[in-house]
């Protein structure tokens, strides 16, 4: 068996993080690139719903989600790239994969990779680099996953709350989503973006 792991939805403002682990047998690797598997920013949901339904009978998934309140509160004591370590050792514990390969979200791969391997239950074959969900077919399997989680996560959010389109400060949606009265327990509000906008409001 091979896993790989990588998330969803770090530098939202709106909305939860989710890490997501993809497992396969290693035999079964030349599928994914068969089927289309690439990273998931690079495939629109109808194929990414599509890919995952094709490797149903082959894969197995993990998931660690983190909503705002979560990450809020983490982050008034540690970062953002440890609340992903330790989302990505809880799943790799899980998995029954002994070769791993990960997305680092840290720009320091050796000590991230040293902060990981210590975590670990048992220990597993690491291979953690920047970009490996365009490196590696199984870490693109695993953005592909977590990009649908979120993705299904967010479409309960917006029947709840209103559209806030994909919650990543750069869309037009979020903004105004933002600027017009939000749902507080879904926003990051240690966000720069949000803290922006609340300013914004207050002129």
């Amino acid at each position: 068996m091979i896993a790989g792991v990588d998330e969803a939805g770090r530098g939202s403002v709106i909305g939860p993080l989710v890490i997501a682990l993809a497992e396969i047998p290693e035999s079964k690797l030349s599928l994914l690139t068969e089927i289309g598997v690439k990273d998931s920013k690079l495939l629109k949901r109808n194929k990414r719903k599509e890919i995952l339904e094709k490797v149903n009978n082959i894969a197995k998934f993990y998931y660690k989600i983190f909503d705002a309140h979560e990450i809020v509160n983490f982050m008034k004591l540690k970062s953002l790239n440890q609340l992903e370590l330790g989302g990505m050792v809880n799943l790799s514990n899980s998995a029954r994969s002994e070769k791993i390969i990960i997305d680092c979200p840290s720009a320091g791969i050796t000590s991230f990779s040293k902060d990981i391997n210590c975590l670990l239950n048992n220990p597993k074959t690491l291979i953690i680099e920047h970009k490996a969900d365009l490196n590696h077919s199984i870490v693109a399997l695993a953005s592909i996953a977590a990009k649908e989680k979120r993705e299904d996560l967010i479409d309960v959010l917006k029947e709840k709350f209103g559209d806030f389109g994909s919650g990543y400060p750069a869309d037009p949606k979020a903004k105004a989503y933002l600027t017009d009265n939000p749902e507080i327990s879904i926003v990051r509000t240690n966000w720069s973006t949000w803290k922006n906008r609340v300013q914004t409001r207050l002129i």
